[in-house]
């Protein structure tokens, strides 16, 4: 065999001998987020506690997950606001929220569930989204992530 071709042969060998060993494992932990996370309540929905799966729980792990938005304490409501209107800002203001978000999960014949869900700023004092969606219960998640993600 000429002396380029084994030279050439025995590099790579050499490479593929170390290119298994040559791994690493890569983990990215945020442990804080911005400078002003905004405060934001999450109410949870009416009618979330007759499903499985809650919703608001799903909601509020990822906005706070983000390091964007903290978490504000809602227990001790009452009642608890379900719709836009229903949001009193002055009250929220005073529990420290800037933003607040309700809700309601029903069951409908056909076996799926409406979720309507507010966004308040209260701050403003106007809603800033709102959305329905009819959805299975295997759909919950995935909802609940689109919620967090409007």
């Amino acid at each position: 065999m000429p002396q380029p071709i084994r030279f050439f042969l025995t590099l790579v060998a050499i490479f593929l001998f170390f290119s298994g060993a040559a791994r690493a494992q890569l983990t990215i932990e945020i442990v804080g987020g911005a400078g002003s996370a905004i405060p934001i309540a999450i109410v949870p929905f009416e009618g979330e506690s007759a499903f499985p799966l809650g919703i608001t729980g799903i909601v509020g792990a990822d906005l706070s997950r983000s390091g964007l938005f903290k978490l504000v304490d809602y227990t001790g409501v009452v009642p608890r606001p379900v719709r836009a209107e229903d949001v009193q800002s002055e009250f929220w203001r005073g529990r420290g929220a800037d933003a607040v978000v309700v809700g309601t999960m029903r069951p409908l014949p056909d076996g799926r569930t409406e979720v309507r869900f507010a966004l308040v700023d209260v701050v403003k004092q106007v809603p800033l989204t709102s959305m329905i969606y009819t959805v299975t219960p295997a759909q919950f998640r995935a909802t609940a992530h689109k919620i967090a993600d409007a």
